[in-house]
Formats: C-alpha cells, structure tokens, sequence
C-alpha cells in the first residue's frame, strides 16, 4: 500500500507544485492528518488561515486516510478559511514510479494566495479542483467527493 503525506506550510513557500512535492516528501511530513496532534486533542476543525493545507497520495490512500481521521471518535470535523468565499482547492499530479498521486492544496485564497494565483493553471500550473465559493469543507465531502476529481488525470510532474 502506497503511503499517503500531509504537511502545512505556514510560510507561503509551496505556491509552486514542485515545491509542494518537495515538502510532501520530506521526512517530517506525516501520514496521517491526525498525527500533527500526536499526544494533545484533535481540533474538530482545522483553521488555515494564512497556512495552505498539503496532501498527497493515491485517490484511494488519500480517501482512505482523511476518512480515518474523520470517522475517529473525537476526528477533524472540517477545514475552514477565514472569510466566506476564500476557500481555494487545487491539485496537480506528479509521477511516483508505476503511480500517479495528487498533490493537493487547501488555502485561503485572500491570506495564502494574497488575492492572486502564482502558478496556476498551464502545463505545470495547480489546478482547480473545487471552485466553490465557500468558508469550509467537511472532511467527509474533501474526501469522498473532492480528492476523486484528480483520479486517472494524466500527470503533469
């Protein structure tokens, strides 16, 4: 079974799909969501802020793990941006060996992006993956409904 990365980046230096790979791949990502609270309370809801949320793995893995954390007894509940309207999801998909994984982010449009898009769209650019207009998504909805949108894309990195 492929393993699944999380990482958050508090500094705004992921902007950039290969340096969202990059961090995703470096030993202090983590499995699991969940496991950035190893030993204190899981938040219901993750609030991003001016932090981008990062993820990759195959669909099923990455399904798979934010579910996990869901379904726990005292799981994230939800990820939330700080006004309506901010929440911005996209991905791109990498090459890993005989796999194809998704690279996902999750920020706030107006505090991570500043109100506008560095490398986005194009043949290497991130790609929208939920233009809805809102302030959260659940994680059951992220994971069930959003991440599968990336599945059997050809990849781009």
């Amino acid at each position: 079974m492929s393993s699944t990365n999380f990482w958050f980046d508090r500094h705004g230096n992921c902007k950039n799909p290969g340096q969202a790979i990059a961090y995703l791949q470096d030993t202090q990502s983590r499995t699991y969501l969940s496991d950035f609270w190893s030993g204190f309370q899981i938040p219901r809801s993750i609030d991003l802020q001016n932090q981008a949320l990062l993820m990759m793995g195959i669909t099923d893995n990455l399904q798979a793990a934010l579910l996990r954390d869901y379904n726990n007894g005292n799981g994230i509940g939800a990820v939330q941006t700080a006004g309506p309207g901010s929440l911005k999801i996209a991905y791109v998909r990498r090459r890993a060996g005989i796999e194809t994984k998704s690279v996902v982010i999750i920020a706030d449009f107006n505090l991570y992006w500043v109100g506008q898009y560095t490398n986005w769209g194009g043949q290497t650019g991130w790609i929208d993956m939920y233009p809805g207009y809102n302030q959260a998504i659940s994680i059951d909805t992220l994971a069930r409904n959003v991440i599968p949108i990336g599945s059997g894309k050809t990849a781009q990195w």
